[in-house]
């Protein structure tokens, strides 16, 4: 089945002295009878074909803004001074049409026809909203924006018609020279537009969901499968994730998955993470891909297949993969690198306690043979104190001996 595009969006600007800036203020204060008459007539996009914007074709809503689904006379005219404001102040006015294709706004079940037919008009508004948010956003025109918006029916294509301006573009705006004369940039960039229109379509069919589960589901879910390891009691993983770090590079600095040195060793580190995810998150992985495969149709149905932007619906899916592989290859070498580094941690802790035990026996060794050798002094010096104790009492004995006999004969000589 080939698709046409669901959604349409352009988007121009004009200057404050085209004559459709002045009709399109004067547009603001019209109630939708009167607006419908002259949609030619301030529309940048009147002579834009595919649009088929036309005069008396169908009817108009009542104008909408940021924060208003409707407009009193009051609020319109405040509206209409603000846009004169930027008009005197040189401002570029933006005007964007949304256009749908009406089989697509009832496939997505906010467009009914018949006798009991409707419009999800509020559906439509807030996407608008969204967009134009978005506009406003990259582009950095800043808090004193003005815009306005209508809802266009009719019997082809229902369209939705915005138009903007800045109350005080000096602050915003870059200047250029046009025409001899000095005008502010209007120019959208191509970036814009296409985020306008992704955003757009995702608030139209409210992707946001899926969106925020597709990231959940890469960046959190299935790169946490990789680092809790349940996988750390299979022999057969264990042997071939140690058949990889044989094959990694030993500066554990260069494991990113994107550095050049990873480059041949990529084959084999996503069959690793393939192979975890599928037989450890299985449920989580399959539901990854579904929403994949819907996210990516949801784009050729809203750009249609022969669109530059239809190709998204086409690479989607494998981009993404290419991200997931990207982030769980990351994991499973941080894994690695912090495993590597806590065994070198160890290994260099028991080299340590070795290295200090073989300096502890050295110091006992050392302090031994100093032990000793005093040990040997003392001795030695104790023992020839020792020596000269008994030489002088043996020698004092003698003295006394020698001293009483000579008192003896003294005395025997007296008598």
């Amino acid at each position: 089945m080939t698709y046409k595009a669901g959604i349409v969006t352009k988007s121009k600007f004009i200057s404050p002295s085209d004559k459709r800036y002045n009709k399109a203020i004067d547009y603001i204060s019209r109630d939708a009878a009167q607006r419908n008459h002259v949609v030619e007539s301030y529309h940048a996009f009147a002579d834009d074909g595919a649009l088929n914007i036309k005069n008396d074709e169908g009817r108009l809503t009542p104008l909408f803004t940021r924060n208003k689904s409707y407009l009193n006379s009051k609020e319109k005219n405040q509206l209409k001074r603000g846009f004169e404001v930027a008009k005197q102040n040189e401002s570029p006015m933006w005007q964007t049409v949304f256009s749908f294709d009406n089989e697509y706004l009832k496939e997505v079940g906010l467009y009914s026809e018949g006798e009991n037919g409707f419009l999800n008009e509020d559906a439509l508004r807030n996407a608008a909203r969204v967009a134009m948010n978005k506009m406003i956003d990259d582009m950095k025109l800043g808090d004193t924006v003005e815009w306005a918006g209508a809802i266009h029916f009719n019997t082809d294509n229902i369209h939705i018609h915005t138009m903007m301006v800045v109350k005080e573009p000096e602050d915003v705006l870059e200047k250029m020279v046009y025409k001899n004369q000095s005008v502010y940039r209007g120019k959208i960039p191509p970036v814009t537009q296409r985020g306008m229109k992704s955003t757009f379509a995702n608030a139209i069919e409210n992707r946001e969901p899926a969106l925020i589960r597709i990231s959940q589901l890469l960046r959190k879910e299935l790169k946490a499968g990789i680092y809790d390891k349940e996988w750390a009691k299979d022999a057969a993983m264990l042997y071939q994730l140690n058949q990889l770090r044989n094959d990694l590079p030993e500066d554990t600095r260069t494991w990113r998955y994107k550095r050049s040195e990873m480059a041949e060793l990529r084959p084999k580190i996503d069959h690793l993470t393939q192979k975890i995810l599928s037989e450890y998150h299985g449920e989580s992985l399959k539901e990854f891909e579904r929403l994949l495969k819907e996210q990516s149709d949801f784009y050729v149905r809203v750009y249609g297949e022969n669109a530059k932007e239809g190709n998204l619906g086409k690479t989607y899916q494998d981009n993404k993969r290419k991200e997931l592989r990207e982030t769980v290859g990351n994991a499973l070498l941080n894994a690695m690198r912090e495993d590597e580094l806590r065994e070198n941690s160890a290994r260099l802790e028991v080299m340590e306690r070795k290295r200090v035990r073989m300096q502890q026996r050295k110091r006992n060794s050392v302090q031994w043979k100093i032990e000793k050798k005093a040990l040997s002094n003392i001795k030695s010096f104790v023992g020839e104190s020792y020596q000269d104790f008994l030489n002088r009492v043996s020698y004092e004995r003698d003295q006394r001996e020698k001293e009483w006999k000579q008192k003896i004969e003294q005395e025997r000589d007296f008598y």
